[in-house]
């Protein structure tokens, strides 16, 4: 798999397995893992709850796939103003992170500053929502907004239910 060599050197072959059995199925127990891996139910536990403290390897997560229930989502590309300064970049990061409608903010090198991906039951309110938070944030100098149609795939590889 692609993980394995991007985490080489960074963690052991077990680990590596370890984090491809929860991609594959994240709600694996210890004892089912330990069986595969022929070690102890204890030492998987160990292993597991390490990537989780220390290196935020592992994130255990809810996972709302929004076509499936029919929501509109969309991505955000945002620039901002080269004169805003990093207390009002960091306001507006808060802002966006703490907004139950948002549910990623990626920082980006090149053209745009950064990438919001947010929903909304339909595209006008996500609209409001999105030209409200944008009002209010003079830093912020253009956005280009991406409706999504469909996605096939997300998440490192959780292929996603989609009907016509």
């Amino acid at each position: 798999m692609m993980w394995e060599k991007a985490l080489e050197g960074k963690l052991d072959d077990i680990d590596i397995r370890i984090v491809n059995m929860l991609l594959e199925d994240g709600r694996m127990s210890d004892k089912e893992m330990a069986d595969q891996l022929h070690l102890s139910k204890t030492a998987v536990r160990m292993r597991r709850m390490r990537l989780q403290r220390l290196g935020g390897y592992i994130k255990f997560v809810g996972l709302l796939v929004l076509q499936n229930i029919e929501l509109e989502y969309a991505d955000v590309l945002v620039r901002i103003s080269a004169r805003a300064e990093e207390g009002e970049i960091q306001r507006l990061i808060e802002q966006l992170t703490s907004d139950e409608t948002i549910y990623e903010v990626t920082e980006y090198l090149g053209g745009r500053d950064l990438l919001v991906r947010m929903f909304d039951r339909n595209k006008l309110n996500m609209k409001r929502h999105l030209q409200k938070i944008m009002r209010d944030n003079s830093i912020v100098e253009s956005i280009d907004v991406l409706p999504a149609v469909r996605s096939y795939k997300a998440w490192g590889g959780v292929k996603l239910n989609h009907s016509e």
